[in-house]
């Protein structure tokens, strides 16, 4: 009696942005029963294939122009006094840039209960029985980043005039407060 068992389990996957892969590896082969002068296989063949590919590209152009202008006033040729007073002048500019982030989660805590067997054969039969594992995982993370801030800031006080008047003549000024934050965050891989 020539009895041939041949099983073939594949299991494949491909996991793309913050994907969990677990695959299950469980197989069992096993030639049972057999008759005598027999020739018997068994045979199990796992091929997992994980292929994950992760690409970003990113291009960012942050152009910012900010004036802030307080006086250049006049108080000139008055009969009395002449006076001229400005406030302050400030600037607060925050640029922030964050991108190109991967995030990819291989479990591979699966199942790997394998088994083979030969039981009750008969006389003078030749039994096979195997399981072969292939595992097989490929990760690429690719980030690409391109970022450029472009600041044109300017605050002014002052220039102002108190000229040619027949009493005092009194200018005061306020201040200038610039204050610029960029930021940048880009291209971080996380592979667990």
């Amino acid at each position: 009696m020539d009895k041939n068992r041949i099983i073939y389990a594949a299991l494949s996957g491909v996991a793309s942005l913050a994907f969990t892969l677990a695959p299950v590896m469980a197989a069992s082969a096993s030639n049972d029963t057999t008759g005598s002068d027999s020739d018997n296989d068994a045979t199990v063949n796992l091929d997992n294939d994980v292929d994950i590919d992760q690409t970003n590209n990113l291009c960012v152009e942050n152009d910012v122009d900010v004036e802030a202008d307080t006086g250049d006033n006049d108080a000139n040729d008055n009969t009395g006094d002449g006076s001229v007073d400005t406030g302050d002048a400030e600037v607060d500019v925050e640029v922030g840039t964050s991108g190109n982030s991967n995030d990819a989660n291989v479990d591979a805590g699966g199942s790997d209960d394998f088994e083979a067997s030969n039981e009750n054969t008969g006389s003078d039969s030749d039994n096979d029985a195997t399981v072969t594992a292939d595992n097989e995982v490929d990760i690429d993370q690719e980030n690409n980043s391109k970022v450029d801030n472009d600041g044109d800031i300017d605050a002014d006080t002052g220039n102002n005039d108190a000229n040619d008047n027949t009493g005092d003549g009194d200018t005061e000024s306020g201040d200038t407060d610039v204050e610029v934050e960029v930021s940048t965050e880009v291209n971080s891989n996380n592979l667990d």
